[in-house]
């Protein structure tokens, strides 16, 4: 007897069971692929763009992204992709830097202009022009040591070191040079604090042929009365790279204030006006050892008589004092202060361009 040959048949449903597949599709859709549905149309281009990028710098391929965006503008018509697809190299979506806070409109400078006049000082030692502001018990001969042989010969090597010693000091803010200062006439911001002074020194000074370095290090931040301790460092360091080093100039501002609170603004009777600068010069009054003090006096004497006669009334006389500066590291060392926290800093700049013009006319004269 020949067995019937079986045919595949599908199973016959009943309509009960009809309805429950039905319903369960039904469900499926409302509880998964509508919410997705309607996540998907709220959510920006922006968004999915920012998650196609972020896959874009792990393991997705060019073509997986296209994909992505294909798949995504199917099911949401409202989205829209730049073309051509975005780059996967070099993408790293980072914060925006913090911009620098904008600085309120400087406030009218209040401080008191004044040009000091080395004639109308009274009890300074003085010749031929020349005042010393002696603040220390030493007793010496002015026109001797205006006169005292000095070897100026410089190298092609570094010749010339700027330094330092109160690097955050700062001006008055002005329409040109506008700035928020860190604390009171201070700042650690290096294009508005004296940094930016000796910038323009040791410029010249290279364009006219003579090797200046300048240091920016911020000696005086966070720690104050650490401040010479810390440039008495730089300079010896310095001092062993390049022994061919013969001058060190330690650009600083001065600060004049009366009982009153008002600044003092001295200004040299140039055009346009410029802030005065002061030589400082150290000697061993306090007990430190430095014996040479008399041979940097020697070569502030000379550079104060070549910018009387370049500059009349851009000095104010040289301040001699007890504390040596660390000005015993070199062979002509002083303090320049130029102008002082009256000032401002494009009067500043350009009274340290007339120093330089002088410094270099007793250099090569």
């Amino acid at each position: 007897m020949k067995k019937k040959k079986k045919f595949f048949t599908f199973p016959i449903l009943n309509l009960k069971q009809i309805l429950i597949r039905i319903t369960t599709v039904v469900l499926f859709f409302c509880a998964v692929i509508a919410p997705l549905l309607i996540m998907s149309h709220s959510m920006s281009a922006d968004l999915v763009e920012i998650l196609v990028h972020a896959g874009s710098n792990k393991r997705y391929t060019p073509e997986k992204i296209n994909i992505a965006k294909a798949v995504l503008s199917f099911s949401v018509p409202s989205l829209t992709f730049s073309d051509p697809a975005p780059a996967v190299k070099n993408v790293v979506l980072s914060s925006p830097p913090p911009e620098k806070p904008t600085p309120t409109p400087p406030a009218e400078n209040t401080a008191q202009s004044i040009t000091y006049k080395s004639a109308e000082e009274k009890g300074y030692k003085s010749v031929d022009g020349i005042y010393i502001n002696n603040q220390t018990k030493k007793s010496f001969d002015i026109l001797s040591l205006l006169n005292k042989e000095l070897d100026l010969s410089l190298s092609s090597s570094p010749s010339v070191l700027i330094i330092h010693t109160h690097t955050t000091e700062s001006y008055t803010p002005s329409e040109k040079y506008n700035y928020t200062p860190t604390e009171t006439d201070r700042t650690t911001d290096l294009s508005f604090n004296m940094a930016s002074v000796g910038e323009v020194i040791a410029d010249y000074l290279n364009e006219q042929g003579i090797n200046a370095l300048h240091d920016k290090t911020i000696n005086d931040y966070p720690s104050y009365s650490q401040s010479y301790s810390k440039s008495l460092k730089l300079v010896k360091s310095y001092m062993e790279k390049y022994p061919s080093i013969k001058i060190v100039i330690d650009v600083h501002r001065d600060a004049i204030v009366t009982k009153s609170g008002t600044k003092m603004r001295p200004l040299a009777a140039t055009e346009p006006p410029c802030a005065q600068v002061m030589l400082v010069v150290g000697t061993n009054d306090s007990g430190l050892d430095h014996s040479a003090w008399q041979t940097n006096l020697s070569f502030a004497l000379k550079l104060q008589h070549e910018m009387n006669s370049l500059h009349p009334s851009l000095a104010r006389p040289i301040n001699l004092r007890r504390e040596r500066f660390n000005q015993h590291l070199a062979p002509y060392a002083f303090i320049l202060e130029v102008g002082t926290n009256g000032n401002t800093l494009d009067e500043a700049k350009e009274g340290a361009r007339l120093f330089a013009q002088s410094l270099v006319s007793l250099l090569k004269n």
